[in-house]
């Protein structure tokens, strides 16, 4: 995101990443698609 928010400290301070886990059938048919290969 530019430009960078002059908040003070480092630019991405504002903003933690979070880690959270989604069932996704995308997911699931990425996974089954690499164990037929």
């Amino acid at each position: 995101m530019w430009p960078p928010l002059k908040t003070g400290g480092n630019v991405m301070s504002w903003k933690t990443p979070k880690i959270v886990e989604i069932a996704l059938g995308m997911e699931i048919n990425c996974y089954a698609c690499a164990e037929v290969k």
